[in-house]
């Protein structure tokens, strides 16, 4: 029984295993993604503290990310 458990989970992490060659890709991948999702929070707190966003939407992500970042 646990040898089949086991084959299941190796075979499910062969279908599932990352594209990308190394760890190191991975990291750098990750850290991009990162920064871009760090300057786009930063640029809507700006638009939010200048008082120059319009949308509801665009003010409830606004004070959910001002939330996250005062936590």
């Amino acid at each position: 029984m646990a040898k089949d458990n086991y084959s299941k989970i190796r075979s499910f992490m062969a279908k599932n295993a990352p594209t990308k060659g190394t760890a190191k890709e991975l990291k750098d991948e990750a850290d991009k993604l990162y920064e871009k999702k760090l300057a786009e929070d930063t640029q809507l707190l700006e638009a939010y503290n200048n008082k120059k966003l319009k949308s509801k939407s665009a003010i409830k992500k606004a004070k959910t990310i001002a939330q996250k970042y005062d936590n």
